[in-house]
């Protein structure tokens, strides 16, 4: 066998997680190769933070655990070793400076993604990994002492140890197409079936497609399921920003709201967005400030003073919705027409048909199942060497940053784990 062939650690995926683990391994001491199966690592990364890599957040660590959802627990040991600051400090530390916006948000000064991917690739070059491009691994074997890589035209890759780290299957293009997971599931894993996790909402409500392209901040959006003739039931509700599109809803806060739907869907459950547009009034404050605008301004049509509480694209709809002609003067306005309108802009709500589809999903939700996986060091339960780190897992946050940090925290947990592993003594 040629010597050049064989190491320490093999990891497979050359995205924010792969490349964390295979640097951290390799500073250890570890002989390590990364294996990407695009031409460079990091691709999927690029397109991160709308092409800004929104790397962390600064919440608190005893927030971000159960902001977390179902994977917040099995993370603790991760984010323990390596926290969101620790991060930061990390990309500091490579000359690479950062910035907090709003929500906590932390991003490069540069507000450039290739930044980011630059500084890892001069920490996988200053670790010595060895990185090979253009290498799809098809089939892991285990062998005596260890694995072995099988890829089509490639040579085999013999590895006391391997890092599985290729990912969900969200944006394909990027090489995020579900193999990770069936590498995982050939190794003897179950792999809770994949789902889009944070994904926009499609709506069948055609008065909703004639509003794409309008944007609104400041809202309240509550999402409600239902089976059948039930109650509805509150999933979600924050305030943020949301967008119109051609297809239905999309933006901050619709993402967010989205971790789970997917689910929900699958029980047979309809589901259904409440959006407040004037979430720091309550019902009686608000209004009041309508009989206000219209005692002040009793000949303006409606349409011209409910402009002044809403986007002027959506006045039609709000005011249809509300049973209220726009050419109605505003002195006209019953106190009935006004408890309507009030209700409407506080409850204004829009069926969800279904969600976009996977390709076009932030995150990928299910993956290998935790429940298999050793939470302290990220090693398979079942095949002794095997680690898995980042999205590959049955793990999925709230958007801010949240999902690079767990690619980033359980790549460098990983990492550490399997150079214990690989540098012991036979």
């Amino acid at each position: 066998m040629n010597v050049h062939h064989k190491f320490d650690i093999a990891v497979i995926g050359g995205g924010p997680a792969g490349m964390t683990a295979a640097g951290q391994a390799a500073l250890l001491g570890a002989n390590v190769i990364l294996l990407e199966r695009n031409a460079h690592p990091g691709k999927k990364l690029l397109i991160t933070g709308k092409g800004r890599c929104n790397i962390t957040n600064t919440v608190p660590f005893d927030r971000f655990i159960p902001d977390f959802g179902h994977g917040g627990k099995f993370l603790y040991s991760s984010l323990s070793k390596f926290s969101n600051e620790d991060i930061v400090v990390f990309f500091n530390s490579l000359g690479l400076p950062t910035k907090i916006e709003r929500g906590g948000r932390i991003f490069p000064q540069s507000d450039d993604a290739r930044s980011v991917l630059f500084t890892l690739e001069k920490f996988l070059k200053e670790s010595g990994v060895v990185l090979r491009c253009g290498w799809k691994v098809e089939r892991i074997k285990t062998s005596e002492g260890g694995f072995i890589i099988e890829s089509k035209d490639r040579p085999e890759i013999h590895a006391r140890c391997i890092i599985l780290a290729a990912g969900g299957a969200s944006y394909p293009s990027t090489g995020s197409d579900g193999s990770g997971a069936q590498l995982a599931k050939m190794a003897g894993h179950e792999i809770v079936p994949l789902y889009p996790a944070l994904v926009p909402f499609e709506s069948g409500d055609k008065t909703i497609t004639t509003l794409s392209g309008v944007s609104l901040r400041n809202i309240g959006l509550t999402l409600f399921s239902r089976r059948n003739d039930e109650d509805w039931r509150k999933e979600y509700s924050e305030t943020g920003e949301m967008l119109f599109t051609h297809f239905g809803l999309s933006g901050p806060l619709v993402i967010d709201a989205s971790r789970g739907a997917a689910k929900l869907i699958g029980e047979g459950r309809e589901l259904a967005v409440s959006i407040n547009f004037k979430p720091a009034l309550d019902a009686e404050k608000l209004e009041e400030r309508v009989r206000r605008e219209a005692a002040h301004s009793p000949v303006k049509n409606m349409i011209n003073l409910a402009a002044t509480l809403l986007p002027r694209r959506l006045v039609p709809v709000v005011l249809e919705r509300a049973g209220i002609s726009p050419e109605l003067k505003a002195g006209q306005l019953t106190a009935k027409q006004r408890k309507a309108l009030v209700q409407i802009l506080r409850d204004f709500r829009i069926a969800v048909s279904g969600l976009r589809p996977m390709s076009e999903a932030i995150v990928t939700g299910g993956g290998v199942s935790l429940d298999e996986v050793t939470p302290g060091t990220l090693e398979s339960k079942l095949v002794p060497g095997l680690y898995f780190c980042g999205e590959v897992l049955d793990l999925d946050g709230p958007t801010g940053g949240y999902n690079l940090t767990a690619a980033f925290s359980t790549g460098h947990l990983a990492g550490l784990s399997a150079a214990g592993k690989a540098l012991e003594p036979l």
